[in-house]
C-alpha cells in the first residue's frame, strides 16, 4: 500500500471521510423513522427510485431478513449482484401495477422528478399490503432561500431547474394526499432546517477542494446530527402514512 492509499485508508475511518452530505442526512432520516416502525415484521420491501442503489445495499445489509426490490427508470450497473437479499431493475414508477405487494415502501428524493406525480404516489400506494407502511421525502423548492451567495450553487440551480420537473407538496399538502387515498399518517416533519441546509451548501461550496472537504466533514456530520434531532419550521417534506386494512 502506497503513501496515498495509507492516507485515504486512513481517512475511510474516521469521522473525516468524505460523505455525499445530502444523501447522509437523507439516510439519517430513514434510520430514525425505521426505528418508528414494526420491521421485524416486514418481509418484502421496496425502494422507489433507487437511485445508484447505494442506500437498497446499506437497507439490505441491515435487514438481512427483508427481500428488498430496488427499481429505478434509468439503465444502470447496479451493484448488488453479490447481495442475495437486494434485487435490482429498471421500473417507470408511473407504470408501476403492483398490487399488495410490499410491506414497506420508501422513496427519497424522486417524486420531484416526475410530472404528474400523483399517479406515481397512487402506484406505490396500491403496490402496499394493507397495513404496510410508505416513507416519502421530496424537496420543497418553494421555500427558495440560501444561506450563502446563489453564485455558489449556479450549477446545481441549473440542474434543478431541468430536472425538477414533477409537483412538490408541503407537509401538510402530501399528508392530506395520503389521507384522502385512505392512508393514517403516523408521522410528518419538514426537513433540512438550519443545520441541514448549511450542512448541505458548506459541502457543495468544498466540492473543488477535496482537502478542505475532509477538514470540514467532522462538523458537517455534527451538523447532520442535530439537524435530524431538531424540528424545523420549514423545509423539504417527510411524511411516514400506514395504509389501513379496508382498502
Amino acid at each position: 500500500m502506497g503513501f496515498k492509499q495509507f492516507v485515504r485508508w486512513i481517512i475511510d475511518h474516521t469521522p473525516f471521510r468524505p460523505v455525499h452530505m445530502g444523501n447522509f442526512i437523507r439516510n439519517l432520516y430513514l434510520k430514525k423513522y425505521l426505528r418508528k416502525l414494526p420491521v421485524h415484521q416486514f418481509k418484502k420491501v421496496l425502494d422507489a427510485g433507487c437511485g445508484s442503489g447505494s442506500c437498497a445495499l446499506q437497507v439490505g445489509k441491515a435487514f438481512p431478513g427483508w427481500q428488498v426490490t430496488a427499481v429505478d427508470i434509468k439503465d444502470r450497473d447496479f451493484p448488488g449482484a453479490s447481495m442475495p437479499n437486494v434485487d435490482f431493475h429498471k421500473q417507470d414508477l408511473m407504470t408501476l401495477k403492483e398490487t399488495g405487494t410490499y410491506d414497506f415502501i420508501y422513496s427519497i428524493d424522486v417524486l420531484e422528478h416526475i410530472k404528474g406525480n400523483i399517479t406515481a404516489i397512487e402506484n406505490l400506494c396500491r403496490a402496499l399490503k394493507p397495513g404496510g407502511y410508505i416513507f416519502l421525502h421530496i424537496p420543497y423548492d418553494k421555500n427558495g432561500n440560501r444561506i450563502f451567495p446563489r453564485r455558489f450553487f449556479k450549477k446545481f440551480d441549473e440542474w434543478a431547474a431541468q430536472e425538477h420537473i414533477g409537483e412538490q407538496y408541503s407537509t401538510g399538502e402530501l399528508s392530506e394526499i395520503l389521507k384522502n387515498m385512505g392512508f393514517t399518517i403516523k408521522s410528518s416533519a419538514n426537513t433540512f432546517g438550519f443545520p441541514g441546509t448549511l450542512a448541505w451548501e458548506l459541502n457543495r461550496i468544498c466540492d473543488r477542494s477535496f482537502k478542505l472537504k475532509v477538514l470540514l466533514m467532522p462538523f458537517l456530520k455534527l451538523l447532520a446530527w442535530v439537524e435530524v434531532r431538531t424540528p424545523h419550521r420549514k423545509g423539504s417534506t417527510l411524511v411516514l402514512a400506514q395504509k389501513t386494512d379496508n382498502i
